[in-house]
């Protein structure tokens, strides 16, 4: 219908549709040639979009799986990041703890020879 209207909007410039004397109006062959021609490149294209669409999608969908494997991995290393923290801290009491004993076991030692 659309196609109608704008061939009947421009026949005047390009005489896409032809008035036959009795006040009738028809399209030549050469313009249903065309038409065909013009119908079958739209077709084509909307053809090459759907498979572009279809591609994209199927694009879309990897990066979804792509984007939770990464979220996945960045739980993990959070994880693994809060273990390592607990560890450092539980060595740091470690360290302090044996920095006081060896402190006091010097002391006990320089006073058992001072005496």
């Amino acid at each position: 219908m659309t196609l109608l209207i704008s061939l009947m909007t421009f026949s005047k410039d390009y005489q896409i549709i032809q008035k036959s004397e009795d006040g009738r109006y028809y399209l030549d062959e050469n313009t249903v040639i065309l038409l065909a021609d013009y119908i079958k490149k739209l077709e084509d294209l909307n053809s090459n979009y759907q498979m572009q669409i279809s591609n994209l999608e199927e694009q879309v969908a990897n990066l979804k799986e792509l984007i939770s494997a990464y979220e996945d991995e960045i739980n993990n290393l959070r994880n693994e990041n809060q273990s390592l923290k607990r560890e450092i801290e539980s060595l740091s009491w470690q360290r302090t703890t044996l920095g006081v004993v060896a402190a006091v076991a010097v002391g006990a030692v320089i006073i058992l020879f001072l005496k």
